[in-house]
């Protein structure tokens, strides 16, 4: 890998990576409780950098300490996806019909964010790039790699953020808005886990 076209091009393939559909009913969940721009804009990031940390972390397992067993398990790490994703959705759901979470102060959810990034670096698509830096040419172009492509994904899944923010936007009838999207959101990541979880059985 020479030179930082490919670099470009994995932080390129990142960004793509955020739009995929798990990450997105995940993350919608946290943009039917922000209650800013700002927010948004920070729980995406902050899922980004959630995501990175895991892989990150699974790219030197794998790649510095030579522990090639993690191959054989990245597809049964999915199951921890689906499972999140009914949590989140039933979270949501009970917490929507809970006047007193509502009168709840509003705050960031970073940490709520950074959590479902962790739990999303460790399956799917971000366990096959794993296996793809495995044949780079050195461990530090491979380190490289997974850093630019998470770069990558935190970027995509802030704008990502704030396009789902779109059709809750301030103004009138937002608070009806925003339940519906909160309900819409709840049921698809209900749906989504129960997907997943279909596809072990």
């Amino acid at each position: 890998m020479e030179g930082g076209l490919p670099l470009a091009f994995a932080a390129v393939i990142g960004f793509g990576h955020a739009f995929e559909a798990d990450h997105l009913l995940a993350v919608s969940t946290l943009v039917s409780k922000s209650k800013t721009p700002k927010q948004v804009l920070s729980n995406g990031f902050i899922w980004g950098l959630g995501h990175t940390s895991t892989i990150f972390l699974m790219g030197l397992l794998l790649l510095v300490f030579q522990i090639h067993s993690l191959k054989d398990y990245f597809d049964y790490l999915e199951i921890f996806v689906g499972i999140m994703l009914i949590a989140l959705g039933i979270l949501r759901l009970v917490q929507s019909f809970s006047k007193n979470g509502e009168k709840k102060p509003a705050h960031d959810h970073n940490g709520e964010a950074y959590g479902i990034g962790l739990v999303h670096g460790l399956a799917g698509s971000g366990g096959l790039i794993l296996l793809v830096m495995a044949d780079l040419d050195s461990n530090w172009e491979a380190l490289s790699y997974l850093l630019w492509f998470g770069l990558g994904s935190a970027a995509g899944m802030a704008v990502a953020s704030i396009a789902l923010r779109l059709p809750i936007l301030q103004g009138r009838w937002f608070d009806q808005r925003r339940q519906i999207f909160t309900w819409l959101a709840s049921a698809l990541c209900i749906g989504y886990g129960i997907h997943i979880l279909l596809r072990f059985i």
